[in-house]
């Protein structure tokens, strides 16, 4: 089954809250029969696990918001979102620890875009403009995925326990973006400058994602653009 046509199932799981069919593991037996016998190359075998994990991963993380957004995060269980995918209750601990890092960890992949685009930008550039640059890389992922975390940040500040772990994962964001910023500027991990930067610039971040959400709109570019020029005529005002 094609990636597109898992997320037409879970489309229509949403609608009927029936199982979500997960592509069948004959390919990865094959793939494990394959390396005994030696007649392919492993990263064949690891590719199609790869693959089938990353599907019933995103199918857990697109039934469970389709679940939390509809009942709310404390009413729904994990045997609801288990029985929407088509998994067992003990496959979901294989994925996932708990219900808040399900949902928490669809925010990384975010981190990781911002952190890899900051570490390519040019040095001719000032710090606040290549982390406004970085930022507006996020616009680069699939709808699905942007409109999923845009529901899922509207639950996560209605929730008092998501809130706060949400908080804490903000603050390692700030702390890492503020020693790679050093390690731009060739600057000590703990200089003053570099986190203050790091934390106004991700402020300027973060208000464009509440104003994205309030307009209902997947794209972040222009609220950061907007954000960012702000910043930068205070700063000057200053």
């Amino acid at each position: 089954m094609k990636i597109s046509e898992v997320e037409e199932a879970l489309i229509e799981s949403k609608r009927q809250h029936k199982s979500v069919p997960i592509p069948p593991a004959r390919e990865l037996r094959e793939g494990r029969q394959s390396l005994r016998s030696g007649s392919k190359s492993p990263s064949v075998a690891v590719g199609r696990r790869v693959t089938r994990r990353s599907q019933i991963s995103a199918a857990l993380q697109e039934a469970a918001t389709s679940r939390f957004v509809t009942y709310g995060f404390a009413a729904t269980t994990i045997e609801e979102i288990t029985a929407d995918v088509g998994i067992s209750r003990r496959t979901f601990f294989r994925y996932f620890k708990t219900k808040e890092e399900l949902i928490l960890s669809q925010f990384e992949d975010m981190r990781t875009m911002v952190s890899n685009e900051l570490k390519k930008r040019p040095a001719s550039e000032g710090s606040l403009q290549a982390l406004r640059n970085s930022f507006k890389t996020l616009d680069s992922r699939p709808d699905i995925d942007r409109r999923r975390r845009l529901k899922l940040g509207a639950l996560i500040d209605e929730t008092p326990t998501l809130h706060g772990l949400m908080l804490l994962r903000q603050e390692r964001w700030v702390s890492e973006i503020a020693q790679e910023l050093a390690e731009r500027l060739g600057r000590s991990p703990d200089d003053p400058d570099t986190r203050l930067v790091a934390t106004i610039g991700y402020a300027a971040f973060q208000l464009a994602v509440y104003q994205s959400r309030a307009a209902d709109s997947l794209d972040l570019a222009p609220a950061i653009d907007e954000n960012f020029d702000r910043l930068d005529r205070l700063v000057h005002f200053a």
